[in-house]
C-alpha cells in the first residue's frame, strides 16, 4: 500500500485529475484537502457522476493509504454500493474481487468491515 499524502500526489498515482473536486476555497492543510476533495468524489457518485465512479473505483481498486483513509474509502465505497449503475461490469467484479481479498486478509482493514 502506498502512502499518499497530498492530492497531487494521489492524482499522479491514479494518473487521474481530481481538481474537479478540490473543495473550494483551497484548503492548505494537505489531509484536509484530500479528504475534502474524496468527500465531494463520493458525493458526484451518489448525484450519478460516471467519471466520480471511475475515480472512486480506482481509489478502492489501487488502495492507497490516505489520511483518514478509513472515512474516505468507506464513503466512497458506500456511495459506489449505492450507484453500481455507474461502474462497468468489469469495474463491478473488480470491487467484487478487491472486497474479497481484503476480507480474507488475517486482519482485515476496518473501512471493508465498515
Amino acid at each position: 500500500m502506498e502512502r499518499i499524502e497530498t492530492l497531487e500526489a494521489l492524482e499522479q498515482f491514479l494518473g487521474l485529475q481530481l481538481i474537479l473536486y478540490e473543495p473550494k476555497p483551497k484548503i492548505d492543510h494537505p489531509g484536509i484537502r484530500i479528504s475534502h476533495a474524496c468527500e465531494n468524489i463520493a458525493q458526484c457518485i451518489k448525484s450519478g457522476d460516471r467519471e466520480a465512479a471511475r475515480v472512486g473505483y480506482q481509489i478502492i481498486a489501487r488502495d492507497p493509504h490516505l489520511p483518514f483513509g478509513k472515512l474516505i474509502k468507506s464513503a466512497i465505497a458506500r456511495a459506489l454500493r449505492q450507484r453500481c449503475d455507474l461502474m462497468s461490469s468489469k469495474e463491478r467484479a473488480g470491487f467484487a474481487k478487491k472486497t474479497s481479498d481484503l476480507l480474507n486478509l488475517q486482519f482485515c482493514p476496518r473501512e471493508v468491515e465498515d
